[in-house]
């Protein structure tokens, strides 16, 4: 994330058991963006690419913001045992069989 404030000069290169992934960074329309480029097997003869992406969108995708997020991060509060009223109780009225019509 570095890249976005000041430009790298290479691609950040993550390597993978199996496969490579490049960070390249660069400026679109006067903006930093940038691209995932996916090695397969380590093989320079496939590579996938991504779309340019603004600092905004690579938020969105892997940041705090987005709702799959909040599935796994640590709640705060501490549950209320007052607020959970499940009713084991018979209802009032009735036999407890249907009528038949």
């Amino acid at each position: 994330m570095d890249g976005f404030i000041s430009a790298a000069d290479e691609n950040i290169i993550l390597e993978l058991p199996n496969d490579i992934i490049e960070l390249h960074y660069e400026k679109n329309y006067g903006q930093q963006t940038v691209q995932f480029i996916q090695v397969i097997n380590k093989n320079r003869k496939y590579i996938g690419k991504s779309q340019f992406l603004t600092r905004k969108q690579v938020d969105k995708i892997f940041g705090r913001t987005n709702g799959k997020y909040a599935l796994y991060d640590k709640q705060t509060t501490v549950p209320n045992k007052a607020a959970s009223t499940a009713s084991t109780a018979t209802p009032a009225s009735g036999n407890g069989k249907k009528a038949r019509k």
